[in-house]
């Protein structure tokens, strides 16, 4: 019985460790909600194709300081400009 309780102990602590892990990877939920406003601001602008809002998607996905600057920049040939650099970047 001391074994098997002493495995269910190391099995919860296994997994107590993943869950610990998953949530200390999982995106802020400041960041996730900045990410989804410039996302959403890049569909509307109408400016880029299908393939172009998808790869800046995942330019903004990658890193939430880039969904700030975007929704900072006023002009929206700027923005543009900005996220083809980035989605370039991206492709090397």
């Amino acid at each position: 019985m001391t074994t098997m309780a002493d495995s269910m102990d190391n099995g919860f602590e296994s997994l107590k460790d993943i869950i610990t892990g998953m949530f200390q990877h999982a995106p802020k939920s400041a960041d996730f909600e900045v990410q989804s406003k410039a996302i959403k601001a890049i569909e509307m602008d109408k400016g880029l194709s299908n393939e172009g809002i998808k790869d800046a998607a995942l330019v903004i996905a990658k890193d939430s300081s880039t969904a700030n600057v975007y929704l900072m920049l006023k002009s929206k040939r700027t923005c543009k400009l900005f996220l083809l650099e980035k989605m370039e970047d991206l492709r090397k």
